[in-house]
């Protein structure tokens, strides 16, 4: 492929990319008790969290999202359930729209916390649910309040207080959003463009080799052999899908001059060199299957390939990538090689 070609590819993903708006917050919180909280677990954000989210923001709660008139314009049906509402033609394209947030839990699958003790965690929140950040804050004041994890004594679940929130800045600087003594969110234009946001990662790798480090289960459909990894083009397969999907729905890009055929090619030449990854199940059900990979993967391609797809791994390592990344899942950091 000649480099104008390649510089064209990497422009569409640009133009397609580049004006996402993101809002990423620091969230802190403090532990009452001293208990285990294991991030992944369907019932700590998945089946917590929406609920949480929905009795806060629900002004007709006997009413149910299907037969409210509100729900088109409503912060709950549009974040936690968004293939419901909104841009039908989408849903029809892309099947399913994604999540406009990511929960992003802290690398290790368990966090063992003191009474008083802090436990950090990462949100970011999508176009449109940017401006819905209050209700996300009050969700989550909630949601550690009556309980996430497991005591250590006693049993029970664990108590937490939502100390602060904090806005990052493209530029990695933090600014108080809340603070737990006067319980109020202060407004502002938290969110941009995601070009702002991928600049401040890399300009991209230099070398041949890119390492790309899996530090949540990464689900991107069936298991690979974990003494190969993830062929590279399943995981941008996967990421592409996804930042294309959101960019769509949340900030209207239009998609249709995206060659997805050409970069799912550039993607196929990629080989992938060294692995070390291994299947884990981080759940403490053992009714439930949260099997994924952890670890690591070394790719190779020429240097020019890596520039052009850049502008997706780099948001793809702040958006997730794979199934559930909205609730923590696939999430992964990029290291590179300069030889």
């Amino acid at each position: 492929m000649t480099d104008g070609r390649l510089q064209d590819l990497r422009g569409q993903l640009e133009g397609v990319l580049g004006l996402l708006l993101l809002a990423r917050f620091r969230v802190e919180s403090s532990s009452f008790d001293e208990l285990l909280l294991p991030w992944y677990e369907r019932r700590t954000f998945r089946e917590a969290f929406g609920p949480t989210l929905q009795t806060v923001v629900c002004a007709f709660p006997l009413t149910g999202c299907e037969g409210c008139g509100l729900a088109e314009v409503c912060a709950y049906p549009r974040t936690f359930n968004p293939s419901r509402v909104g841009n039908r033609r989408l849903r029809g394209r892309l099947n399913e729209v994604p999540h406009p947030f990511v929960l992003g839990p802290p690398p290790a699958p368990f966090s063992y916390l003191r009474a008083g003790e802090r436990a950090t965690f990462d949100l970011t929140l999508v176009g449109e649910a940017a401006g819905w950040l209050p209700y996300f804050v009050l969700a989550l004041e909630d949601l550690v309040r009556f309980g996430l994890g497991r005591r250590v004594n006693g049993g029970g679940v664990g108590r937490l207080a939502l100390t602060g929130v904090q806005a990052l800045h493209p530029t990695g600087e933090y600014e108080p959003v809340y603070d737990q003594v006067s319980g109020a969110v202060r407004a502002g234009g938290w969110a941009r463009p995601a070009a702002e946001w991928w600049q401040t990662l890399s300009d991209g790798p230099s070398g041949h080799r890119l390492t790309v480090h899996f530090r949540t289960i990464t689900r991107l459909g069936p298991q690979p052999d974990p003494r190969e990894g993830p062929r590279f083009v399943t995981l941008f397969g996967c990421l592409l899908r996804r930042l294309v999907a959101l960019a769509h729905r949340y900030a209207g890009m239009d998609i249709s001059g995206l060659d997805l055929q050409a970069l799912h090619g550039l993607a196929a030449g990629v080989r992938v060199v060294r692995a070390a990854t291994r299947h884990v199940n981080w759940s403490t059900r053992p009714e439930e299957a949260a099997t994924g990979l952890v670890g690591e993967v070394t790719y190779e391609a020429c240097p020019e390939t890596w520039q052009t797809l850049w502008p997706a791994l780099a948001l793809g390592s702040i958006l997730h990538v794979g199934e559930d990344a909205a609730f923590g899942l696939g999430r992964y950091t990029i290291t590179t090689d300069v030889s």
